[in-house]
């Protein structure tokens, strides 16, 4: 509730932010180079949920990405540490819809929303 909603209330508030369920889809791959060292990859994809139309309440998400690409490791570097880094890059996407009034679309505006991601985690895990 308050995401699925669209357009205005009756005193000028928005109502919800416009988005549509969707379908995703992830595989991954993990592969035990050695004793020590793991390698991981994966994919990611998903529908946009934001309609062009709502693209105006919209312009701060990033959820229009719909193709993503991991790469992590992590390294054993004995029975009780280990160090993990893992890279996801998120493909550049837009959306692009009118400028929405209380009064419907303005004609002859346009705001459009362009979002590419890059993400790096690295992480410590001590076992005790």
């Amino acid at each position: 509730t308050g995401f699925g909603d669209q357009g205005f209330l009756p005193t000028g508030a928005v109502a919800g932010l416009g988005w549509n369920s969707v379908f995703s889809i992830s595989q991954g791959v993990q592969y035990q180079w050695s004793d020590y060292l793991t390698l991981r990859t994966g994919y990611t994809f998903n529908e946009n949920p934001i309609p062009s139309d709502q693209t105006m309440f919209n312009v701060a998400s990033s959820l229009i990405i719909q193709h993503w690409f991991s790469l992590g490791a992590t390294y054993q570097w004995c029975d009780a540490v280990s160090t993990t880094v893992a890279w996801t890059h998120g493909f550049q996407n837009e959306v692009t819809g009118p400028f929405q009034s209380p009064a419907g679309p303005v004609a002859g505006t346009s705001v459009t929303a362009r979002v590419a991601a890059d993400i790096l985690n690295l992480g410590v895990t001590v076992a005790y």
